[in-house]
């Protein structure tokens, strides 16, 4: 049980390879086992105890991809995007985020999405690369939101939905 839901779940981890593999061997184990649901949850993040409530909420109400409001470490930023045209993979960061808010990108970790999707899209569902003439490195989780975006796949971020970023600060210190 996580919080109030009592969903027959089972939970996989894979460890030792990249982040893109280990995304896509996930989301592979999920179609294999036929879930309902694929929730992604990152190490370095907290999240409240009705989140998975919610998030199956807005997924039973027809929303295939949808999270939570993570903030950046450093700056306390949302990890909540728009990519700025559809030829290339920049983006700009949505500023103020208050209830349901459609985007293009967001962090992955407390994200729940159908798994329609990932057969939507096509593997490899992540690809961490570089863009042709492009020296900028294309994280796993914007090429994920890029192939949603090609495929009219709207992502929703629920702003009062708060996850907690964990970060570690140095107080003092020597030489």
């Amino acid at each position: 049980m996580i919080g109030e839901t009592k969903l027959p779940m089972k939970v996989h981890a894979i460890t030792g390879y990249n982040i893109s593999y280990l995304r896509n061997a996930l989301m592979e184990k999920a179609l294999e086992e036929k879930a309902d649901y694929i929730l992604t949850l990152d190490a370095d993040q907290t999240y409240p105890s009705n989140t998975v409530n919610k998030l199956v909420k807005h997924i039973g109400s027809g929303m295939a991809v949808v999270g939570g409001l993570t903030l950046k470490r450093l700056n306390s930023r949302p990890l909540v995007f728009d990519f700025t045209n559809s030829d290339d993979y920049d983006l700009k960061q949505h500023v103020i985020i208050r209830g349901m808010t459609k985007c293009d990108a967001m962090g992955m970790g407390g994200i729940m999405l159908r798994p329609d999707v990932l057969e939507t899209i096509g593997f490899p569902y992540f690809n961490s690369h570089y863009p042709e003439n492009d020296k900028r490195q294309v994280a796993d989780d914007t090429s994920f939101y890029k192939k949603c975006k090609n495929n009219n796949i709207d992502v929703w971020c629920d702003g009062n939905l708060k996850y907690g970023h964990l970060t570690t600060t140095i107080i003092g210190g020597t030489e």
